[in-house]
């Protein structure tokens, strides 16, 4: 996996574009359970329900003395475009002292992971920090590199297709 900026919308639009036609699982780990969660609320609605546990560790984060809600949802097309409403999952960059600045966007501070149909991870978040990591045959011109387009290495499918 390799790190990566979401400085604006138009990439976070590409990344949604990539990752819609190849993802077969969402997991979604609620970062306060004890609060109303939207993002939550529309993934229960429009996506299948596979899994739902508690969890101390997932891409990206490991919890010390306490554990995290973790849902996995089979993908669809309807929750993509749910997600290409919002601004980005954050926006991230280097600011002028060379400091990582994250800006919160309306998104929350859920992490969400996406898988393949051979449950390979393509890109998590660790949302609440600022943190995105994308799979590295899957940069493409976005962030150098590009082995995306490759059917056999990562198909075109879904759990209901």
């Amino acid at each position: 996996m390799e790190d990566i900026f979401i400085e604006n919308h138009e990439q976070y639009l590409t990344l949604l574009k990539k990752l819609k036609d190849r993802t077969a699982y969402i997991v979604i780990v609620q970062a306060f359970r004890d609060k109303e969660d939207k993002l939550i609320n529309h993934a229960d609605t429009t996506m299948r329900l596979l899994e739902e546990k508690l969890v101390d560790e997932w891409p990206g984060t490991k919890t010390y003395g306490g554990k995290n809600l973790q849902k996995v949802y089979a993908a669809n097309d309807e929750f993509f475009d749910y997600l290409e409403s919002f601004s980005s999952f954050f926006f991230s960059h280097i600011g002028k002292n060379e400091e990582f600045v994250v800006e919160r966007t309306e998104f929350g501070v859920n992490d969400i992971t996406f898988y393949d149909i051979r449950k390979r991870c393509l890109f998590f978040t660790t949302t609440h920090e600022g943190y995105a990591s994308l799979h590295e045959n899957l940069l493409g011109d976005t962030w150098g590199g590009d082995k995306w387009d490759d059917p056999a290495t990562y198909p075109k499918r879904r759990l209901d297709d």
